[in-house]
Order: structure tokens, then sequence, then C-alpha cells
């Protein structure tokens, strides 16, 4: 469940065709909860252009009108919520969330892995909820980066 923290909101002024990117924090699980829509997480952060190739594909017009119409939008900058980035994985990623917050999809940073992710997980959302709902309570996100592996097991071993 997401935490009454407050959060990093970027902003996306000047943008008309952006996402309505929402703070991470109850406001926006509720209205998740409220609409019966999927949230779309961004953990991102500044990493070797993966950052860069992360905002190409958050520029893309397809995305903001999938995520105006059927998703709840939210960004966080891993370094700013440490605790988001240790919780859904190493950043940059995109990932798919129930509205209580539990991961059921997970893209890497680009604008068709993103695209990809944001219509399957509406799909699945709308094909099965039941069962996304189910799954993603056993939805485990691999470690797509070798250079993340050490610091999210350091952070999971220093948190013992």
């Amino acid at each position: 469940m997401p935490d009454d923290s407050p959060a990093l909101s970027f902003s996306s002024a000047g943008r008309p065709d952006a996402p309505p990117w929402r703070e991470w924090g109850p406001d926006t699980f509720d209205l998740a909860r409220a609409a019966a829509r999927p949230v779309l997480l961004v953990v991102g952060g500044a990493w070797d252009g993966a950052d860069a190739r992360l905002e190409a594909a958050l520029a893309d017009p397809r995305l903001a009108v999938l995520v105006g119409e059927r998703l709840v939008a939210v960004r966080v900058d891993a370094e700013e919520r440490p605790d988001v980035a240790a919780r859904y994985g190493p950043a940059p990623a995109v990932l798919a969330l129930t509205p209580d917050g539990e991961p059921f999809d997970r893209a890497g940073p680009d604008v068709d892995a993103v695209l990809t992710l944001a219509t399957s997980a509406l799909a699945r959302w709308d094909g099965d909820r039941e069962d996304v709902l189910s799954g993603a309570r056993k939805y485990i996100y691999p470690l797509q980066h070798s250079k993340h592996r050490m610091v999210l097991i350091e952070h999971v071993v220093g948190a013992q």
C-alpha cells in the first residue's frame, strides 16, 4: 500500500500533449481505486542515457492519450524516493500497478516498450481484472541491469 510521504512531481508545463502526472501518495491511489484504473508508475533518475530514452518514451503523444483516458500516471525520482525505487526495482523503469499499488507488469525505458506496456496492461486490466489482481500479489520483476543488482542487494541486506 502506498504511503503518506510527499513525492516529487515532474512538471509537464509547456507540453500540451504531456501525460497528467500525479504525485506519489494516497490521493493518487484513491483516485485510481475510485476510477477503477491501473496506475502507470515511472521511476526515473539520471543514469547513463537510459533517462533520455525514458524521456523520449514519455513524450510520445500516444502515451499521453492512453494516460489521459485510461491510466493514472505517477512519476517519481528514484533519488528523491529511494523507498519507491527499492519496492519496485531498479530505475529507470515503467510499471503497471493495480490501484492498490501492486505491480503486474514492467517495461524498460524506450518508446516501444512503454507503449506496449500501457496497451497490454490495459488489455489485461479490461480482459480479466481478477486474474491481474490475484497475479499482482505474486509478481516478481526481474533485475534488468546488472549494475543495479548490487545496489538493490546492498539495500536489502543493509535493511536487515
